[in-house]
């Protein structure tokens, strides 16, 4: 057996080698394993589902049983937990190879899909698991010449050497273009996202000359009379609507308090299902009154 081995799992392991020669932000090698550990559980939801069966999100679980310090190198065995108690995952070598296959199906796709550099038509997967890819490849992307390993890897009793059955890598560049690319389905999943709200009047209260922030957060804030008479953050989730609305902000001849804007959005509510900011997925027409 492995390195720090359970006695309640299998002898299947999956190794992730995150192989890079400079510091790596913590949050960063965190949201990696979280990436892998999140695909892992949908991928055993949906095989839970095609047999028949039904399985929680808590109850399947991959526990780190060895790293080594010479690199990022985390060897993860699978279990999961049934009244209480942890017991290995029958079928669990034939189940890494499966996940770690499709796994590679998705970067090949996103890969090429970067190297492409256009948004999609066709997008298999949700935003949630493009984020996962994206984060999964940042670390080896943004290092140079880094790598991106993963292995399945089985060990026998008396031997101290696991038996390799599948082995993917991603150089830096492949990274990058497999991160971009997941980045690209998110876009395209934004642009054909449906709308709570369709063909509605909007007019900004407030404009904010930086780039619109991370998970939505910007400084714009906008009425929309049908929805609340309060003026509410607004975020345009399409990069092209975004620069339509920085040109009218910038313009010196046109002023943005003065046009009404017919848009697509969704309206993010509090927990007294009160609104508390749009999210615009599409932007129609300006009109300047």
């Amino acid at each position: 057996m492995g390195t720090g081995c359970r006695e309640d799992m299998s002898d299947a392991r999956l190794q992730l080698h995150l192989n890079v020669h400079e510091p790596v932000e913590l949050v960063d090698m965190t949201r990696a394993f979280q990436a892998v550990a999140f695909q892992y559980k949908r991928f055993m939801n949906d095989k839970a589902k095609a047999e028949g069966k039904k399985i929680a999100d808590s109850e399947v679980k991959l526990y780190i049983t060895r790293i080594e310090n010479n690199c990022i190198l985390a060897e993860v065995g699978a279990a999961v937990s049934i009244m209480g108690g942890t017991v290995a995952v029958v079928g669990a070598l034939n189940t890494f190879i499966d996940f770690t296959g499709k796994l590679k199906k998705m970067i090949d796709w996103c890969a090429s899909v970067g190297k492409e550099g256009k948004v999609p038509k066709d997008i298999p997967a949700n935003k949630a698991e493009y984020d996962r890819l994206g984060a999964l490849m940042k670390i080896a992307a943004e290092h140079k010449k880094g790598e991106l390993g993963l292995k399945v890897v089985e060990y026998s009793e008396g031997s101290p050497e696991a038996t390799v059955h599948l082995r993917i890598a991603y150089d830096s560049d492949e990274a990058y273009y497999a991160q971009k690319g997941a980045l690209l389905a998110q876009r395209g999943l934004e642009e054909t996202e449906e709308a709570d709200h369709k063909n509605v009047s909007m007019y900004f209260f407030q404009t904010n000359t930086d780039d619109p922030k991370a998970f939505g957060r910007t400084g714009d804030k906008a009425v929309i009379r049908s929805i609340s008479k309060e003026p509410l953050p607004v975020y345009f989730v399409s990069d092209l609507d975004q620069q339509r609305i920085a040109f009218l902000v910038h313009e010196k001849n046109i002023n943005p308090f003065t046009i009404t804007l017919n848009v697509d959005v969704n309206v993010e509510l509090n927990r007294k299902d009160e609104p508390r900011f749009y999210r615009v997925v599409r932007l129609h027409d300006i009109y300047d009154d």
